[in-house]
C-alpha cells in the first residue's frame, strides 16, 4: 500500500508561511514587477484558470474578436492559478508557456504556480502542494506520485531527474519567470491582493500571491488606484473598496470571465458567450 500523499489542509497555512519566509530571504529572488506601457488603450484581465484550457481558449477567441474592433494597443493579463483542480493543467501550462499568437498576453504568478515550483525544487510526500491539486497535475504529466516516492524514496537525485524529464524545461522556466505584479497609473494587477496601506513597490511576494484578509475587507487603501485580483471567489464582479475580484470559481463552474478595462469604462466578457 503506497504512503499517503495528501497532507492535511491544516498544513497549507504553515506552508504558505514557510514559503513566504523563503521568498522574503535571499535564497529566492523576488519575482519581477511589470510597469505597463502608457500606450495601452485596452486591458483584458482573466481570473483563475485552474486547468480549464477549453474555457480559456474560448475566452481568448472572444477577447480577440472584441479587441479587433477597438482602437489602439491591447493586452491580456492572466492573474495566476493556471494549474491544479481542473482537467487540463499540463496542457494549460504548455499553452501559456508558448508565445501568444495575435493579442499579446502577460501571465502573472499565482499561489498554485509558486507551490508547484517549490515542490519541483523540494519534492516530498507531505508537501502541501499535493493537497492543493498537485497530485492531479502530476498525473497529467504521467506521474503517479505515490508510486514514484515508493520507488525512489532513497534516491532523491533520481526523483528530481524524473520530474525534470516529465515536465518540459520551457514550462519550468515559465513558472520561475512569472511576475508577481503589473501596474500602470490607474490599476494594479496581482493574483491575491496587497497589504493595505503599503505602496505597490514595497509589497512582499507572499502577500501578492496568498493574502486574503485584511485585504478583502479593507482593500488596498491607496486612494483612487484600483487593484484587480483573483484568488478569492466572488459571485459578482464589482468595485469594492478599491479592488475588483474576478475569480469566478472556474474549477467548479467551468466558466471563465475577463474584465475589459478601457477608456470607455469596465465590461465583462465570458467564455460561455
Amino acid at each position: 500500500m503506497p504512503p499517503s500523499v495528501v497532507p492535511p489542509r491544516s498544513r497549507l497555512k504553515a506552508f504558505a508561511s514557510r514559503l513566504a519566509s523563503s521568498l522574503a530571504g535571499e535564497t529566492v529572488p523576488r519575482r519581477p514587477r511589470v510597469t505597463l506601457s502608457p500606450k495601452l488603450r485596452t486591458i483584458y484581465a482573466i481570473g483563475d484558470v485552474h486547468g480549464h484550457l477549453d474555457a480559456l481558449l474560448r475566452l481568448e477567441r472572444v477577447i480577440a474578436e472584441d479587441a479587433s474592433v477597438r482602437e489602439g494597443p491591447s493586452l491580456t493579463i492572466l492573474l495566476g492559478d493556471y494549474v491544479d483542480r481542473g482537467p487540463r493543467s499540463a496542457d494549460t501550462l504548455a499553452h501559456l508557456s508558448r508565445p501568444a499568437t495575435g493579442l499579446p498576453r502577460l501571465c502573472l504568478c499565482g499561489n498554485h504556480e509558486a507551490a508547484m515550483q517549490d515542490f519541483l525544487q523540494r519534492p516530498g510526500l507531505q508537501h502541501p502542494w499535493l493537497g492543493m491539486g498537485g497530485i492531479e497535475t502530476l498525473a497529467a504529466y504521467g506521474i503517479d506520485i505515490a508510486h514514484v516516492f515508493s520507488t525512489y524514496r532513497k534516491r532523491p537525485d533520481r526523483l528530481l531527474a524524473l520530474l525534470a524529464e516529465a515536465i518540459p524545461a520551457e514550462q519550468i522556466g515559465f513558472l520561475k519567470a512569472l511576475p508577481a505584479l503589473a501596474a500602470n497609473d490607474r490599476f494594479v494587477f496581482v493574483h491575491a491582493g496587497v497589504r493595505p496601506g503599503v505602496a505597490p513597490d514595497r509589497q512582499r511576494d507572499d502577500d501578492l500571491l496568498w493574502i486574503r484578509e485584511p485585504f478583502l475587507s479593507r482593500g488596498p487603501e491607496w486612494g483612487e488606484r484600483i487593484v484587480v485580483h483573483g484568488h478569492s471567489v466572488t459571485k459578482t464582479i464589482s468595485l469594492i473598496k478599491g479592488r475588483i475580484g474576478i475569480d469566478r470559481d472556474a474549477h467548479r463552474t467551468g466558466e471563465l470571465l475577463a474584465l475589459r478595462l478601457g477608456e470607455d469604462g469596465m465590461f465583462t466578457l465570458s467564455s460561455e458567450a
